[in-house]
């Protein structure tokens, strides 16, 4: 009885991989939220995990991570990042663990002057999809059909998003805004929005007075309804500006992740209808 109980356990240890380590985890991790729900898109219906490293509600542009959150990604197959001054600091972090498939989703795309925030362009945000798709295909090549069917799936959606956005924006009378930081620039080429004046160009550099200044001027002169803040970012400076013009302060959001915006079709719907209700002709504005 005890040999068939030791042959017993040596089958279980032989199929089981002969030990720990041998047998790869299926984790692959994103540093911001939006990226994060492109890739839950498309490796749904496999065994993939996705780890998403900036928690929501978090800037990358101010995060730091923790020895716990490095450890945290430690083991991940790819880790994707955005680049241009957003979260590089993934990097070394990410090889310090022994990660080496760092890909970053903007590698065949052009910035606007370095800014990191192409997702806030549906087409470009697509864009970040190919690359995706043909990061996981490579490292996953078991679930190819899968992860083509999703993107092709998950690219359509986005397509009828980014023909609603246009549609609602073009009937606006008026385009003009002011933004707390340069988050919305591609939204706005996109769409046809004019961005007059950002309150704080560098996350953490608020504005001189002279700015400020310039800033109300502007207000003024352009008649602009709307100056729009961000959850992630704060600053006392937006309460002057509102107080001294009269301006209406709306909060869009670039990252989500929180109720209500915990894909990124739901925080695409959310910014649009924020804009709408700001710029709309019976907004009280």
């Amino acid at each position: 009885m005890k040999r068939i109980f030791i042959f017993v356990v040596l089958i279980v240890v032989i199929f089981s991989g002969c030990g720990k380590g041998e047998v790869k985890k299926k984790v692959v991790s994103a540093t911001i939220f939006p990226v994060y729900d492109f890739v839950r898109n498309l490796v749904d219906g496999t065994d993939i995990e996705v780890n998403l490293i900036v928690p929501p509600g978090e800037s990358p542009h101010t995060f730091s991570l923790t020895p716990g959150e490095v450890k945290k990604i430690e083991g991940s197959r790819i880790i994707f990042y955005n680049d241009f001054g957003l979260d590089e600091w993934i990097i070394s972090s990410a090889e310090s663990v022994g990660v080496k498939n760092i890909v970053n989703v903007n590698r065949s795309l052009t910035p606007i002057n370095n800014n990191p925030h192409f997702w806030l362009s549906i087409p470009y945000a697509i864009k970040e999809c190919e690359v995706i798709k043909d990061s996981l295909i490579k490292e996953f090549p078991e679930y190819k059909e899968v992860i083509e069917k999703n993107f092709i799936d998950y690219r359509e959606k986005l397509f009828k998003l980014h023909n609603r956005i246009k549609k609602s924006i073009d009937k606006l009378e008026t385009k003009k805004i002011i933004t707390y930081h340069p988050a919305y620039l591609y939204f706005a080429r996109e769409y046809g929005l004019n961005v007059l004046s950002v309150i704080e160009n560098s996350p953490g550099k608020e504005p001189t007075p002279k700015k400020i200044a310039e800033i109300e001027d502007i207000i003024r002169e352009e008649n602009v309804k709307a100056l729009f803040i961000e959850p992630q970012l704060s600053s006392s400076v937006v309460d002057g500006i509102a107080i001294d013009t009269g301006i209406k302060v709306f909060s869009l959001d670039p990252l989500g992740g929180t109720p209500g915006r915990d894909s990124y079709i739901k925080l695409m719907n959310y910014n649009l209808n924020t804009i709408l209700e700001a710029l709309s002709e019976d907004c009280g504005c």
